[in-house]
Formats: C-alpha cells, sequence, structure tokens
C-alpha cells in the first residue's frame, strides 16, 4: 500500500517492515536465538512477495531463513504468497485461526471489478490455504527460543482475526482489526463491536510498536492515538445506531457530519477519525437494516425502486428529449458547480444511451479522475473502483527503494 518500495527496522536487526510490494505490509521478526525468520502474514501474491524478501535480503543478507508464519486473517493480500514460502521452505509451518473457512470463501468470489485485486490474481494462491496449527484460545507459543502470545479476536474486519504479540520486543502485529471499510467492501464483514473489544485488547498490552497490515494504518492507529480513536469510534457508533433506529438512512447520517464531543482537544486523531467515519456509518447501519431502508424524509426509501443507469439514460434520452451535445453541456455545469459524483453517475447513464459520443465519454473520464484525485489518500478501494469504471489501470509508481532505521 505504498507507491515506494521501502524497507524500516521497527526494531533494529530484529523487526523489519516491507512496503511497497503488492496491497499488504510483510513483516519479519528475527528469533531470539538469531537461527529462525518469524514472518507475520504472507503478502498478496507468490512474486511480490518474493520481491520483498530479496528486496530484505540485499539490505541484510545475513538474516537467517523463514520457518514459521503467523497469519492475522486469512485475507488474500495477508495469505496470497504462501506458495513461494513453501517452496522455499516445505517444512514452513504456518499458524492461524481455526475459524478461516469463511474469510477464505468470501475471497473466492468472482468479482466483477479486476483491479481490486490485481488483473492476474489467481484463487490458486488462497484456495487451499490451511494452517498447520490452528489457534482457537489465547495461546503462547515459543518459536525459536522467542516467547509469542497468540490472541484469536473478532476483529473489526473478520472473524478470524489474530493479535499476535511480541512482549519482550514491544511490538503487537494486528492485521487488519481497523481497516477502514471494516470488512472488503463487496462482501458482508465487519464487526463494530469486536473492533472495539479488539482495541481493548491491545490497548491493555501498553505496546511500543502496533503495526497494521496497511502502513498508513500503522500511522493512523499507533500507541498515542489507539486509546482517544477508541473514545471517538464507540461514541460513532452508538449515535448512528441511535438514528438507525429512529428512521435515518446510513446516506442521512452521513450528512450530519458526525464529530464526538471533544475530539477537537485531540488533534492527532482527527485523520484516524475521519478517514472511516463514512464506512463505520454504514457498516453499523448494514447490520441494522433490511432489503429497504427508512430515510428521515420517507419520500426516499432506500431498496424500494430498481432504478439503473438504464432507466436514468432513458429519462435523459427520452423523457427530457436531450441530445448528446445538450446532455453534455449539462454535465459540464455540473462538474463546474463540484458536483463530482452527480456528473459520474449520470454520464455512465448518458453513455449507455450514447455510446458512440466521445465528449460524453470524456466527461465521464474527467468526473471519475476528480473523484480519483480527491479521495487518493483517504479511501484506495474508491480510488481503484473509480479507474476500472473509466478502464485506467493504475500502473505501479517507478521509485527508488528506500530503506529507514
Amino acid at each position: 500500500m505504498s507507491a515506494t518500495p521501502t524497507l524500516r527496522e521497527v526494531v533494529p536487526g530484529r523487526v523489519f517492515s516491507v512496503h511497497g510490494f503488492g496491497f499488504s505490509d510483510i513483516f519479519f521478526v528475527v528469533s531470539n536465538n538469531g537461527n529462525e525468520l518469524i514472518m507475520i502474514d504472507a503478502g498478496t501474491q507468490p512474486a511480490s512477495l518474493q520481491a520483498a524478501h530479496e528486496f530484505l535480503l540485499v539490505h541484510h543478507t545475513e538474516l537467517p531463513p523463514i520457518t514459521t508464519v503467523i497469519a492475522t486473517h486469512a485475507h488474500w493480500d495477508h495469505i496470497g504468497g504462501l506458495s513461494y514460502l513453501r517452496a522455499l521452505n516445505p517444512n514452513l509451518k504456518v499458524y492461524g485461526r481455526e475459524n478461516y473457512a469463511g474469510t477464505v470463501d468470501r475471497v473466492l468470489r468472482n468479482h466483477s471489478y479486476q483491479q481490486f485485486r490485481g488483473a492476474n490474481f489467481d484463487h490458486a494462491w488462497v484456495e487451499n490455504y490451511q494452517p498447520d496449527i490452528t489457534i482457537s484460545e489465547r495461546t503462547d507459543v515459543e518459536i525459536a527460543k522467542t516467547r509469542v502470545e497468540l490472541i484469536p479476536v473478532e476483529g473489526g474486519e473478520t472473524e478470524d482475526a489474530m493479535l499476535i504479540n511480541f512482549a519482550e520486543l514491544g511490538v503487537i502485529f494486528v492485521g487488519d482489526i481497523l481497516m477502514p471499510y471494516y470488512g472488503e467492501p463487496w462482501v458482508e464483514e465487519g464487526f463494530m463491536d469486536g473492533a472495539m473489544a479488539t482495541m481493548d485488547e491491545v490497548i491493555k498490552r501498553q505496546p511500543k510498536h502496533i503495526l497494521h497490515g496497511h502502513y498508513p494504518l500503522t500511522e493512523l492507529y499507533g500507541p498515542t492515538q489507539i486509546k482517544q480513536f477508541r473514545t471517538a469510534y464507540q461514541w460513532l457508533v452508538t449515535t448512528t445506531r441511535h438514528h438507525i433506529r429512529n428512521g435515518y438512512s446510513a446516506k442521512d447520517i452521513m450528512r450530519l457530519n458526525l464529530i464526538p464531543p471533544g475530539l477537537e482537544a485531540h488533534p492527532e486523531v482527527y485523520l484516524s477519525y475521519l478517514a472511516p467515519r463514512e464506512h463505520i456509518i454504514a457498516r453499523t447501519a448494514d447490520h441494522m437494516v433490511g432489503i429497504w431502508q427508512e430515510d428521515k424524509t420517507g419520500q426516499e426509501p432506500g431498496g424500494l425502486y430498481n432504478l439503473t443507469s438504464v432507466e436514468y439514460g432513458r429519462l435523459l434520452a427520452v423523457y427530457l428529449d436531450l441530445s448528446p451535445k445538450q446532455v453534455a453541456k449539462a454535465l459540464q455545469k455540473i462538474i463546474a458547480n463540484g458536483d463530482n459524483e452527480l456528473a459520474l453517475h449520470l454520464a455512465v447513464a448518458a453513455e449507455q444511451r450514447f455510446p458512440a459520443d466521445q465528449e460524453i465519454i470524456q466527461i465521464k473520464q474527467e468526473s471519475a479522475d476528480r473523484l480519483r484525485s480527491s479521495i487518493q489518500f483517504f479511501d484506495p478501494f474508491k480510488f481503484v473502483t473509480y479507474s476500472e469504471m473509466i478502464n485506467k489501470e493504475h500502473k505501479p509508481v517507478l521509485a527508488e527503494p528506500v530503506s529507514t532505521k
């Protein structure tokens, strides 16, 4: 989740973080006896994990072989490179949760969006995932003289989450317990109360370093932010549930611009709170409503109608009797006023009605590009989706590798 291949020594000589090789971060821990390398998670793809491992070895040629992988959860971007590791070491031991099957099953859906996981994503990388050692309760293990505490939790994202605590090093690995989407956006995931309980488990261990599965999350939810974020998170979930019970829709609640009392005194969590706010509201609401959703006016119930871009295209061309040139002029006015979501929505409908009109196609691309630029640092999943809607592959950024201590 970084444009630049980067190596960080979190604990000098002992804990290494590598990002810029696939969607997730990759972690390596040198055992207490110095004879083994323990990996936390297994990257996104076999090739990207191999590149990350080789990148590490270029800078630290003295490191021992990888003998163990401990999985924080079974999402595709955390177990996708396991085949590389098993080829490297046939005696590799993999620790993971006992209830991984549901997470893997959701991973194996055939999505219509190819860029979300990469055009070359192969289900074979994850479909045969099975930990050698399964964990169902808090467990202390010793690996090459290294004590590791494994804490099964119902994380904010998946039911098979596991915290991995190296207490002697002051480091806890938490995977995606606070991924801002609280689950993959396309599937039914997310455990809102579980996220609070999981944060409590992290906080009470008072780690010096909280390492998440994606570098931005490590920056947003470190030891200096997590306590106050936990307070803000609980307030938002409670407030959202109150509004849902009183007939508000998720969209209604998002427009309230909810800010917890006292947050103004904690600038260190402004971004930590704002980045996931809409997703927390959406996930909380999703768990409370049915196939129809109320709204505060009673005039815009969600799920009642089955209107698509086909109907909106018919509105533009048949009922409003607009020519492609007139539609394009209206869309340009919408963009000029900054209503980029509305512009993209209507441009999709107009393109289906007038598929050969290049001006409409260009306006669709412009509106999507404006949306991409506005959320590129907040919401990579939206960024990828907008990119695919306009058939723009987001290619890797070529940058010089970075090594930091």
